[in-house]
Protein backbone atom coordinates (compact mmCIF):
# COMPACT_ATOMS: atom_id res chain seq x y z
CA UNK A 1 0.00 0.00 0.00
CA UNK A 2 2.82 2.41 0.80
CA UNK A 3 4.33 2.22 -2.68
CA UNK A 4 0.92 2.91 -4.22
CA UNK A 5 0.41 5.87 -1.89
CA UNK A 6 3.84 7.16 -2.91
CA UNK A 7 2.94 7.06 -6.61
CA UNK A 8 -0.42 8.70 -5.92
CA UNK A 9 1.42 11.57 -4.22
CA UNK A 10 3.91 11.90 -7.11
CA UNK A 11 1.14 11.80 -9.70
CA UNK A 12 -1.07 14.25 -7.81
CA UNK A 13 1.72 16.80 -7.65
CA UNK A 14 1.95 16.75 -11.44
CA UNK A 15 -1.74 16.73 -12.32
CA UNK A 16 -2.48 19.66 -14.56
CA UNK A 17 -5.50 21.19 -16.21
CA UNK A 18 -5.38 18.41 -18.80
CA UNK A 19 -6.38 15.89 -16.10
CA UNK A 20 -3.27 13.85 -16.81
CA UNK A 21 -1.17 12.81 -13.83
CA UNK A 22 2.31 13.81 -14.95
CA UNK A 23 5.28 12.51 -12.96
CA UNK A 24 7.77 15.34 -13.07
CA UNK A 25 11.55 15.79 -12.78
CA UNK A 26 12.59 12.13 -13.02
CA UNK A 27 16.00 10.59 -13.64
CA UNK A 28 15.02 7.35 -15.37
CA UNK A 29 17.31 4.36 -15.98
CA UNK A 30 18.99 6.55 -18.63
CA UNK A 31 21.08 8.55 -16.20
CA UNK A 32 21.95 11.15 -18.86
CA UNK A 33 18.35 12.33 -18.80
CA UNK A 34 16.14 14.29 -16.47
CA UNK A 35 12.63 14.71 -17.70
CA UNK A 36 8.92 14.63 -17.16
CA UNK A 37 6.76 11.59 -17.83
CA UNK A 38 9.58 9.08 -18.23
CA UNK A 39 7.94 6.21 -20.08
CA UNK A 40 9.83 3.72 -17.89
CA UNK A 41 9.05 5.47 -14.59
CA UNK A 42 5.41 6.00 -15.50
CA UNK A 43 5.09 2.34 -16.49
CA UNK A 44 6.59 1.21 -13.17
CA UNK A 45 4.22 3.54 -11.31
CA UNK A 46 1.20 2.11 -13.14
CA UNK A 47 2.35 -1.46 -12.46
CA UNK A 48 2.77 -0.70 -8.74
CA UNK A 49 -0.62 1.01 -8.51
CA UNK A 50 -2.41 -1.80 -10.37
CA UNK A 51 -0.67 -4.45 -8.28
CA UNK A 52 -1.67 -2.72 -5.02
CA UNK A 53 -5.29 -2.62 -6.21
CA UNK A 54 -5.26 -6.33 -7.08
CA UNK A 55 -3.40 -7.30 -3.89
CA UNK A 56 -5.90 -5.46 -1.69
CA UNK A 57 -8.73 -7.44 -3.28
CA UNK A 58 -6.86 -10.74 -2.84
CA UNK A 59 -6.44 -10.15 0.90
CA UNK A 60 -10.05 -9.04 1.31
CA UNK A 61 -9.46 -5.31 1.70
CA UNK A 62 -11.02 -2.50 -0.23
CA UNK A 63 -8.43 -0.90 -2.51
CA UNK A 64 -7.92 2.81 -2.15
CA UNK A 65 -9.79 4.40 -5.11
CA UNK A 66 -6.96 6.89 -5.62
CA UNK A 67 -4.70 4.03 -6.76
CA UNK A 68 -6.84 3.13 -9.78
CA UNK A 69 -7.55 6.79 -10.50
CA UNK A 70 -3.83 7.63 -10.55
CA UNK A 71 -2.99 4.59 -12.66
CA UNK A 72 -5.52 5.53 -15.31
CA UNK A 73 -4.34 9.16 -15.33
CA UNK A 74 -0.59 8.46 -15.67
CA UNK A 75 0.46 8.57 -19.33
CA UNK A 76 2.67 6.05 -21.10
CA UNK A 77 4.06 8.18 -23.90
CA UNK A 78 3.75 6.90 -27.46
CA UNK A 79 4.66 8.52 -30.77
CA UNK A 80 1.99 7.34 -33.20
CA UNK A 81 3.86 8.63 -36.25
CA UNK A 82 7.08 6.74 -35.51
CA UNK A 83 5.30 3.91 -33.69
CA UNK A 84 7.70 3.97 -30.75
CA UNK A 85 7.89 5.14 -27.13
CA UNK A 86 9.74 8.43 -26.56
CA UNK A 87 11.90 8.11 -23.45
CA UNK A 88 10.25 11.12 -21.78
CA UNK A 89 8.24 14.19 -22.70
CA UNK A 90 10.24 16.40 -25.09
CA UNK A 91 12.77 13.64 -25.87
CA UNK A 92 14.44 14.37 -29.20
CA UNK A 93 14.44 11.30 -31.45
CA UNK A 94 18.00 9.98 -31.76
CA UNK A 95 19.28 11.88 -28.71
CA UNK A 96 22.15 10.02 -27.01
CA UNK A 97 21.17 7.92 -23.99
CA UNK A 98 23.39 6.20 -21.45
CA UNK A 99 21.78 2.80 -21.22
CA UNK A 100 18.72 0.64 -21.71
CA UNK A 101 15.59 2.48 -20.65
CA UNK A 102 12.62 2.24 -23.02
CA UNK A 103 13.72 -1.24 -24.15
CA UNK A 104 13.05 -2.39 -20.56
CA UNK A 105 9.32 -1.95 -21.17
CA UNK A 106 8.95 -5.25 -23.03
CA UNK A 107 11.26 -7.09 -20.64
CA UNK A 108 11.34 -7.12 -17.68
CA UNK A 109 8.27 -4.88 -17.27
CA UNK A 110 6.10 -6.80 -19.77
CA UNK A 111 4.24 -3.64 -20.80
CA UNK A 112 1.74 -4.70 -23.48
CA UNK A 113 2.76 -3.60 -26.97
CA UNK A 114 2.81 -5.00 -30.47
CA UNK A 115 5.87 -6.77 -31.83
CA UNK A 116 6.30 -3.91 -34.31
CA UNK A 117 6.41 -1.30 -31.53
CA UNK A 118 8.92 -3.37 -29.53
CA UNK A 119 11.08 -3.67 -32.64
CA UNK A 120 10.78 0.07 -33.31
CA UNK A 121 11.87 0.81 -29.73
CA UNK A 122 14.92 -1.41 -30.23
CA UNK A 123 15.71 0.21 -33.58
CA UNK A 124 15.33 3.71 -32.15
CA UNK A 125 17.46 3.28 -29.05
CA UNK A 126 20.26 0.93 -30.10
CA UNK A 127 22.05 3.55 -32.24
CA UNK A 128 21.28 6.29 -29.68
CA UNK A 129 22.93 4.38 -26.82
CA UNK A 130 26.37 5.47 -25.61
CA UNK A 131 28.86 2.83 -26.75
CA UNK A 132 30.64 3.23 -23.40
CA UNK A 133 27.52 2.43 -21.41
CA UNK A 134 26.84 -0.51 -19.11
CA UNK A 135 26.75 -4.13 -20.22
CA UNK A 136 23.16 -4.46 -19.00
CA UNK A 137 22.06 -2.41 -21.99
CA UNK A 138 23.23 -4.92 -24.56
CA UNK A 139 21.80 -7.84 -22.58
CA UNK A 140 18.39 -6.15 -22.58
CA UNK A 141 18.62 -5.44 -26.31
CA UNK A 142 19.57 -9.10 -26.82
CA UNK A 143 16.42 -10.21 -24.99
CA UNK A 144 14.32 -7.89 -27.15
CA UNK A 145 15.81 -9.34 -30.32
CA UNK A 146 15.23 -12.88 -29.03
CA UNK A 147 11.57 -11.96 -28.51
CA UNK A 148 11.56 -10.78 -32.14
CA UNK A 149 13.07 -14.04 -33.35
CA UNK A 150 16.33 -12.42 -34.43
CA UNK A 151 18.79 -14.83 -32.80
CA UNK A 152 21.86 -13.62 -34.70
CA UNK A 153 21.32 -9.98 -33.64
CA UNK A 154 20.62 -11.15 -30.08
CA UNK A 155 23.85 -13.16 -30.00
CA UNK A 156 25.91 -10.24 -31.27
CA UNK A 157 24.50 -7.89 -28.63
CA UNK A 158 24.83 -10.47 -25.86
CA UNK A 159 28.48 -10.93 -26.80
CA UNK A 160 28.93 -7.16 -26.88
CA UNK A 161 28.04 -7.01 -23.18
CA UNK A 162 31.18 -9.00 -22.38
CA UNK A 163 33.36 -6.03 -23.36
CA UNK A 164 32.69 -4.83 -19.80
CA UNK A 165 34.45 -7.83 -18.24
CA UNK A 166 37.90 -6.85 -16.97
CA UNK A 167 40.77 -9.26 -16.39
CA UNK A 168 42.52 -10.80 -14.56
CA UNK A 169 39.53 -11.58 -12.32
CA UNK A 170 36.66 -11.23 -14.84
CA UNK A 171 35.15 -8.32 -12.92
CA UNK A 172 32.22 -6.53 -14.56
CA UNK A 173 32.67 -2.77 -14.79
CA UNK A 174 30.32 0.06 -15.68
CA UNK A 175 32.07 0.77 -18.98
CA UNK A 176 34.01 -1.36 -21.49
CA UNK A 177 37.15 0.60 -20.61
CA UNK A 178 36.91 -0.35 -16.94
CA UNK A 179 35.71 3.00 -15.64
CA UNK A 180 32.39 4.36 -14.52
CA UNK A 181 29.87 6.63 -16.16
CA UNK A 182 29.25 8.49 -12.90
CA UNK A 183 31.00 11.68 -13.96
CA UNK A 184 28.79 11.91 -17.06
CA UNK A 185 25.64 11.07 -15.15
CA UNK A 186 25.82 14.03 -12.83
CA UNK A 187 28.17 16.97 -12.43
CA UNK A 188 27.91 16.43 -8.66
CA UNK A 189 29.47 12.96 -8.73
Amino acid sequence: AAIADFWVSKAANGTGRDGVAHILHVIPPDEYATGDDSVYTNSVAKIALDFATRAAKVVGRAPTPAWANASSAIPVLFDARRQYHPEYRNYTFGQKIKQADVVLLSYPLMVPMSDAVRDNDLAAYEPATDSNGPAMTWGMHAIGHLESGNASKAAALFNRSFANVQQPFAVWTETPTGGTCAARASPVL
